[in-house]
């Protein structure tokens, strides 16, 4: 395997490959042939997914891709995702170009270098020198995981996983920027998206004692909303509320009827994404009673109705009208995960941090979610993160060395957790 390409130069190559979600076929292509390469067996798994673009629905066909090699009753995962984050605008006011990569001082600068295309980068070089013996070695390159992890979902209900004893994915998320040599995460929060839509009442501008401004009472919900719970784990950090946007508008000089505004909930356990929705209908219900108001006509037949009323949008159970029509989710909310520490496979991974670089490793847990929470039901995650920084900002760079480092400490790992059935003891 000499004559093949190292690590960095094969993340040059998936830098300069575009693949924001939903335009992932062409660096799937890619891996794919690297993998047969490799002497894989490869084949693509479909993965569905629609998207509204101008009010208009329409389906994507795409694919994630599936290789293995060797053979035996047991199999070893080795998964990354391959999707970007789209591109900011900073990208261009730094005057870099995001898919051209970039040496600098000792780093790789580009779009995905550290999230996650160095991780899967580093899982074609470790699959170079990795001899499975008794067992198959599988590699998984997922779409979709900045969206809905779609991918993934689609990975987890199939039969190919269904042997895997244990997962290795080389992603980012200590929540610290930059990172650091021998860290190993070992969790990660749960993740829950809801929004709110608020009814207000439109008037002219100049007559603002006429209109119910839902923009106004926005803010007074968000202020509601930074008191629920996200759960508080000794190990896990502090989850936390986000808003993750504000919609509203109206032509003309009045003041909108309308407004809807989306959080993000990062949550740790004993928390469930079920609790987070419960909290959202609690104080919900409790300002839509906080501004009842009698009905006009006075009639048996018209209810006491509040201004503003205040609606829970749940992607789950309802498509999404107005603001930017969406569909449904067609993906679970994703739980937090922990992996045992005692867990055989962290202790495989912990003794190569200390034989291959001379150092005690680093237990860590995500300040984020990624498709791990979605693997993590099915089998031990352990995640080997590179060293890098600036995940979905511009000037996204990863340290060069950490590639190759992380490919030994795969190598490494599955061949300690794999030999003399370490796994069984589990």
């Amino acid at each position: 395997m000499s004559d093949r390409p190292d690590a960095v130069e094969i993340l040059k190559k998936l830098i300069s490959i575009p693949s924001p979600y939903y335009e992932e076929d062409e660096i799937c292509t890619y891996l794919e042939g690297q993998l047969k390469e490799l002497g894989f067996s490869v084949q693509r798994q479909e993965v569905r997914r629609t998207v509204i673009t101008g009010g208009e629905a329409r389906e994507l066909v795409n694919f994630n891709v599936l290789g293995e090699k060797g053979s035996g009753e047991k199999s070893f995962l080795l998964y990354a995702h391959i999707d970007t984050v789209p591109v900011v605008k900073a990208w261009k006011d730094m005057g870099l170009d995001p898919f051209e990569p970039v040496e600098r001082n000792g780093t790789i600068v580009g779009l995905g270098a550290c999230d996650m295309k160095g991780g899967a980068a580093a899982i074609l070089r470790a699959a170079q020198t990795i001899v499975p013996e008794g067992y198959k070695l599988k590699v998984v390159f997922g779409i979709d995981e900045e969206n809905v992890s779609a991918g993934a979902n689609v990975l987890v209900k199939s039969d190919f996983i269904k042997d895997c004893v244990g997962c290795i994915v080389p992603e980012v998320g200590t929540g610290r920027t930059p990172s650091s040599y021998g860290k190993l995460i070992l969790g990660r929060h749960g993740r829950c998206s809801v929004g709110v839509r608020i009814r207000g009442r439109a008037a002219h501008a100049s007559t603002p004692e006429h209109s119910v401004n839902p923009i106004i009472y926005a803010l007074e919900l968000i202020e509601s909303m930074e008191w629920i719970d996200t759960g508080s784990d000794m190990d896990l950090p502090p989850g936390n509320m986000s808003v993750a946007s504000i919609n509203s508008g109206i032509g003309g000089l009045s003041s909108p009827e309308e407004c809807s505004v989306w959080f993000d909930f990062l949550y740790s356990p004993p928390r469930t994404s079920t609790d987070l929705i419960c909290d959202v209908r609690r104080i919900l219900r409790i300002m839509n009673e906080k501004y009842i108001v009698e009905p006009v006509t006075g009639e048996k037949h018209d209810r006491p109705e509040s201004m503003p009323s205040y609606q829970l949008i749940n992607p789950l159970e309802e498509p999404i009208e107005g603001f930017g029509r969406m569909p449904m989710r067609a993906t679970p909310f994703q739980e937090p995960y922990k992996t045992d520490i005692e867990h055989p496979l962290v202790k495989c991974g912990m003794e190569s941090v200390q034989e291959i670089l001379n150092m005690e490793p680093e237990i860590c847990y995500g300040k984020s979610n990624a498709d791990e929470n979605t693997l993590s039901a099915f089998m031990p995650i352990l995640v080997i993160p590179p060293v890098g920084g600036n995940e979905h900002q511009a000037g996204e760079y990863v340290e060069k060395k950490s590639l190759e480092v992380v490919a030994q400490l795969i190598e490494s790992t599955v061949t300690k957790y794999m030999s003399a059935g370490v796994f069984e003891k589990q």
